[in-house]
């Protein structure tokens, strides 16, 4: 993970939890504290924990607690990994006509 981006993040964390009253000062030592403690995080995923977080607490967050939404972010994509896809059912030739009958009356309509 950059960074920047984890700065770029806490910053916005400071304006949305304003009762945490961060100072820039603080920001920065967060930025060195959270960078060593989740810089295995991919910054895409870093930023959907924090979404993810914001959206579901009302309290600035610890580094555990984003490190809480990631695992969560990370198990509902394994999870979705092992839902298998059912392909389409052919269509009859009955049905093809229908849906291409549908599709005629539709254009005529507005056309109306």
């Amino acid at each position: 993970m950059q960074k920047k981006i984890m700065v770029q993040e806490l910053k916005k964390l400071a304006i949305y939890y304003q009762q945490a009253k961060r100072s820039p000062v603080e920001i920065m030592t967060l930025a060195s504290m959270w960078y060593e403690d989740m810089s295995d995080i991919p910054d895409q995923d870093f930023i959907t924990a924090i979404k993810l977080y914001r959206r579901n607490n009302d309290f600035f967050p610890t580094s555990n607690q984003i490190r809480g939404c990631y695992r969560i972010i990370c198990r509902d994509r394994n999870d979705r990994k092992d839902v298998k896809i059912l392909p389409f059912p052919e269509e009859t030739p009955e049905e093809i006509e229908k849906r291409k009958k549908f599709i005629k009356d539709l254009r005529i309509l507005k056309r109306v």
